[in-house]
């Protein structure tokens, strides 16, 4: 059976669509946790809880010692696949563990792609420790995923051209957990964007280009973007909201 560790500590939606993807029927999967992501993926798992196997970073641990024990369990288990969703901290320490693992077969997902390599000079040491760390992982790691396809071409355009692009969205599609919705006569068809605007994280072409096509038939829509606006790339969005009088902002 294959075995796979998965690292997170607040992603936990996209934590529930990797252990998905996998099926934690088929194959074995140890998941290395924060608890408050750990009660949130226990509700979105149900009785498939009870198939991964789980180790929670203590209340009293800090987030260096439940690495260092992390990694120490990843060595003695032999695991097939590293997926480490979210790396916010000690980048340092994660690139020297897995330099000594020798991670041919891992897996990062990037959530802050630009974070990883840009750089404004500081004299903070503390800063460039962290970049150093972040530089380091993106040199030993063979593989990243992104949550689209448009972070995935950014993404592909600052790597080198042997390094794997994956794409695992934040979320995927169940049927069987859709609750269909009968509208009635005149009712608005509300819609919710949640995640930060930023034109380089979300296609927000197709967004308008389905409010303008709701107007062409006079069907009425309220869109609700739930998240802050990015100061760089937010401010166009804003704008193109603003001009039109069905959106919610």
């Amino acid at each position: 059976m294959t075995k796979i560790a998965i690292c997170d500590t607040t992603h936990f939606e996209v934590t529930y669509t990797i252990i998905s993807l996998f099926n934690p029927a088929d194959t074995d999967i140890t998941i290395f946790i924060h608890r408050e992501a750990y009660e949130q993926l226990k509700f979105l798992l149900g009785e498939r809880t009870g198939l991964c196997t789980w180790v929670l970073k203590r209340d009293d641990e800090s987030n260096r010692s439940f690495i260092n024990r992390m990694f120490r369990h990843i060595t003695q288990s032999c695991i097939d696949l590293l997926y480490l969703n979210t790396v916010s901290d000690n980048f340092i320490l994660y690139a020297y563990h897995l330099q000594r693992l020798k991670a041919e077969s891992a897996v990062m997902t990037l959530h802050d792609i630009n974070g990883f390599f840009d750089y404004k000079p500081s004299l903070s040491i503390r800063r460039l420790i962290r970049h150093a760390g972040k530089r380091k992982l993106i040199k030993i790691l063979p593989a990243f995923s992104v949550l689209s396809e448009r972070l995935g071409d950014h993404l592909k355009s600052r790597l080198q051209s042997h390094k794997q692009v994956l794409v695992v969205p934040g979320r995927h599609f169940e049927p069987e957990l859709f609750t269909e919705k009968e509208f009635q006569p005149g009712e608005s068809i509300k819609i919710v964007i949640p995640g930060s605007v930023d034109i380089r994280r979300r296609d927000y072409d197709a967004v308008f280009y389905l409010l303008d096509a709701a107007r062409q038939f006079e069907i009425s829509i309220s869109v609700t973007l739930l998240g802050g606006f990015s100061p760089q790339y937010g401010g166009s969005i804003k704008d193109r909201c603003l001009d039109r009088k069905s959106w919610s902002l």
